[in-house]
């Protein structure tokens, strides 16, 4: 199942999101880490998740070979459960986070788009980027201007979910998606070491037509 697949062409400072005559499928995207809980409650969310997460429960520190991959799954458990209950969650991100969305239609066609520079206290409410719809294909509903600028709510995106699967992408345990498998869409998280923790300095929403 092909699901890290990411928007052609993205580039900081020039993706050709403007003029859409033909669509290009996104390309897979893999970067992304994590890190361990920030207090001593959240650390008890972490274990509490982990009884209903038995891929989680059954790993200790010992499991791994950097002893620090076991500490960014209890990081993205944190995450994942702030999201689920409607916590806040800026304070786990870099200052300023990197935001992509790549959606797929039935139609061959594609919404896409992204934000180089959001501020972290935007994760915690919602926000606007811009995107462009691109086709490349005569059935799709083609809007009268392809180009728009579209809401997200990270939170209110996740919490909706029926559940929450989490999957290290590369085994350095430094790019993670989340995801409910009933439904097309997820999230790709990326983070980095910050002092003696971690941010989240990346976050790619995907919607994959299936």
């Amino acid at each position: 199942m092909s699901r890290f697949w990411m928007l052609a062409a993205i580039g900081a400072f020039g993706v050709c999101l403007a003029s859409c005559a033909k669509a290009e499928p996104p390309e897979a995207m893999e970067e992304a880490a994590t890190v361990q809980p920030g207090t001593i409650e959240e650390a008890a969310v972490v274990q509490d998740s982990a009884k209903s997460d038995p891929s989680f429960a059954e790993l200790s520190p010992d499991d791994f070979d950097d002893p620090g991959m076991y500490d960014r799954l209890a990081f993205i458990n944190t995450f994942s459960e702030r999201l689920r209950r409607g916590a806040a969650v800026a304070d786990m991100m870099a200052p300023t986070f990197f935001f992509v969305y790549a959606e797929q239609h039935e139609c061959a066609g594609y919404t896409t788009g992204f934000e180089p520079s959001v501020p972290a206290s935007d994760i915690d409410r919602r926000f606007m980027f811009p995107a462009t719809f691109a086709w490349d294909g005569g059935d799709c509903d083609v809007p009268p201007d392809p180009n728009m600028v579209l809401p997200f709510h990270l939170s209110d995106t996740v919490s909706s979910w029926d559940r929450i699967d989490i999957e290290a992408v590369d085994a350095n345990y430094t790019v993670f998606s989340l995801m409910d498998p009933s439904r097309h869409d997820y999230v790709l998280l990326n983070t980095e070491p910050s002092g003696d923790t971690y941010e989240i300095t990346q976050i790619d929403y995907r919607w994959e037509f299936r």
